[in-house]
């Protein structure tokens, strides 16, 4: 005789503590229009009293809906059949406030996220400019390089050229070649 085992996402639900007045951090965060670092922050700061679990899906925190209250932050209420908030008639109907500070707060969040990329990004376009200053100055170098090789590789063809030209000279009727006589020799 076989029992029947629950589908995989019954079984993810209560182990998640769905069902069970226990709610995940994700959900907390959805039904106080707070958002999960919040959550996290009040859990770690001892605000909002958790309890790590670990479920074959990983580790997650659950938290009793009591502690929720307890930690001032209200819980808005949710329809029936899926975890989203109640829409804003029904969120009228608890209360402005929560879904008004949610709001207040992702804003928040959004313009302190604006600030951080702002500020990398400017950081990001110094550090380019810095590269490509070095690398202007390195082509800059590479370039006069490549002219003074030019020069020493142009002076040392002309070199040998009067070296060849010099060499094949037949000596003079005395005997004596050209070079020995300029250097007195001979």
């Amino acid at each position: 005789m076989q029992l029947d085992q629950p589908d995989l996402a019954t079984r993810r639900r209560r182990d998640e503590g769905e069902g069970t007045g226990r709610l995940t951090v994700r959900d907390v965060a959805r039904r106080t229009g707070r958002s999960q670092k919040t959550i996290y922050r009040y859990i770690r700061a001892g605000k909002l009293n958790a309890e790590l679990v670990t479920t074959p899906h990983g580790q997650l925190y659950l938290i009793e809906e009591q502690e929720v209250a307890k930690a001032g932050l209200p819980l808005v209420q949710t329809t029936a059949t899926s975890d989203t908030p109640a829409t804003p008639e029904k969120a009228h109907a608890v209360g402005d406030g929560p879904l008004l500070r949610y709001l207040q707060s992702e804003i928040v969040e959004l313009k302190s996220e604006n600030r951080r990329l702002r500020g990398e990004l400017d950081r990001a376009l110094y550090i380019i400019g810095i590269f490509r200053g070095r690398l202007e100055d390195l082509q800059r170098r590479v370039s006069a390089a490549c002219r003074r090789r030019d020069d020493v590789e142009r002076k040392l063809l002309q070199a040998e050229n009067d070296a060849s030209f010099y060499r094949s000279r037949p000596p003079d009727t005395d005997g004596r070649s050209w070079m020995s006589r300029l250097m007195g020799r001979g």
